[in-house]
């Protein structure tokens, strides 16, 4: 009877240390599998983005001309791209470094991001914007920007002295 006893509490420690491993074993597989899942989440929405960014990266814009004065025409082309744009600001700064800045709210077309006001690719916008406040000084540069995919800016610029500011 002694070496019974013996055996069974030299047993007992073997089991639970078999049980051990095999519990750690087993929760490393649930966490290796759900860090498998989350990593491939992410590199998939990681993915969507750039696929996106890479494509607003394309779209040019292009200021044809700027008719500065008390009420300021910008002439404004997308030249190249096939993401539609929309949310447009229009920044005006004269040459002592004042700016105005006019949201698309304030501006003819709007092209917000709703069907049909998109700005599209080829598209050319004609915005009349009352700039009366900048008049006393001389331009220095118009800025426009635009937003892609939601997130991602277009922007371009006409500086004085180039053609597109005559």
């Amino acid at each position: 009877m002694g070496r019974r006893n013996v055996y069974k509490k030299g047993l007992s420690p073997l089991i639970a240390v078999v049980l051990l491993i095999a519990f750690t074993v087993g929760i490393a597989g649930l966490v290796l599998t759900w860090l498998g899942t989350l990593s491939g989440k992410q590199m998939e929405k990681t993915s969507e983005v750039a696929d996106k960014q890479i494509l607003c990266s394309r779209s040019f814009l292009d200021i044809t001309e700027v008719k500065y004065g008390t009420v300021s025409n910008v002439t404004l082309r997308y030249t190249l791209g096939t993401e539609d744009l929309y949310n447009f600001t229009l920044t005006f700064i004269d040459n002592t470094g004042q700016y105005y800045a006019t949201p698309v709210a304030n501006v003819t077309p709007q092209y917000n991001d709703t069907e049909g006001q998109r700005f599209k690719p080829g598209m050319i916008a004609v915005w009349n914007i009352n700039t009366s406040s900048l008049t006393g000084s001389s331009l220095s540069r118009v800025y426009v920007s635009a937003l892609c995919q939601k997130i991602f800016p277009v922007s371009t610029e006409c500086k004085a002295g180039k053609m597109c500011m005559g």
